[in-house]
């Protein structure tokens, strides 16, 4: 397999054979499936909305709109290379379909290769697909048609919303739990254990993806440099305690203090086990959330 570097577009490019059609590969970046980056250095109208975030100064790389929702269905597509996104820390895939003259972007799992075809299914409530289907990844199937403890990823926690968790670099989802019709209405939903330990129960016309993402050594890199961090637009981290009491509300005391409260954010948000998500989401897809070891059902 060849490697190149792209230094116009600032990608890491991958060809190779394996029935590829290697006169179809579009050089460089496809101007339709990316946009530009608006930079807003972390502040609105002037003030600091989101913290320690900054525009940095590597430039602005142009995000390569994925398609997560996989909307081209029944259709089969080839990949034709395997791409470096400056964005995100996984790798992403160039897909074309041949029948409808159609490039797209999706990510990329691990052990999809340069020329192996993907697919994407919707299907009803009785249809069924060959086994050996399950074992390609970068294909994407109903939840209620995924086998138990197969590795997913993008999954979609709506149907038709396109995938909204898995989707980081080197994780990995699983459908775990599925109900019969004397489950008392449970029958239209399956239990995802999400890459967190956490159980989900979502509808089962939603869709994953076969496969788990790759760059799995992506939590294993250090950037090493302060310099770097600042390059990617992480600014300095400062403690409370050793601000001005107008600037945090741990600030201000005579000596070295510990904040005289809780611990919390400079708006006054608890940052340690305050609870984040709303009650008034109970009744959603979304319906029980459990950990591993923790107190079944709590939300």
């Amino acid at each position: 397999m060849e490697k190149k570097r792209d230094r116009k577009n600032n990608q890491r490019v991958k060809h190779g054979g394996g029935g590829a059609p290697r006169a179809l590969l579009p050089r460089g970046l496809l101007s339709n499936l990316s946009s530009s980056i608006s930079r807003g250095n972390g502040r609105s109208r002037g003030f600091i909305s989101v913290d320690h975030i900054d525009g940095g100064w590597c430039g602005s790389p142009r995000f390569r709109l994925l398609d997560l929702a996989r909307k081209v269905v029944g259709e089969e597509g080839t990949v034709l290379r395997i791409e470096f996104d400056p964005n995100r820390g996984s790798y992403i895939a160039l897909i074309f379909y041949s029948g409808l003259g159609l490039f797209s972007y999706i990510l990329a799992p691990e052990g999809l290769r340069v020329g192996m075809a993907v697919c994407s299914f919707r299907g009803g409530s009785g249809v069924r697909f060959n086994p050996k289907i399950f074992d390609r990844p970068g294909c994407t199937f109903p939840l209620r048609s995924i086998p138990l403890s197969i590795p997913i990823h993008n999954v979609e926690l709506r149907p038709g919303q396109g995938g909204k968790v898995a989707r980081a670099a080197g994780v990995a989802a699983s459908v775990v739990r599925r109900f019969d019709g004397s489950s008392g209405g449970r029958e239209n939903f399956v239990g995802v254990r999400l890459p967190s330990g956490k159980l989900s129960f979502v509808n089962s016309s939603c869709r994953g993806t076969i496969g788990q993402v790759s760059h799995v050594s992506h939590q294993l890199e250090s950037n090493h440099l302060a310099g770097k961090n600042s390059r990617l637009g992480f600014r300095p981290r400062v403690r409370g305690v050793a601000m001005n009491p107008v600037d945090h509300p741990h600030g201000g005391g005579e000596g070295k203090t510990s904040g005289g409260r809780p611990s919390v954010s400079r708006w006054g948000w608890l940052t340690k086990g305050g609870r984040t998500k709303s009650r008034k989401s109970r009744g959603r897809e979304v319906a029980i959330m459990a950990r591993i070891g923790g107190r079944r059902g709590s939300n």
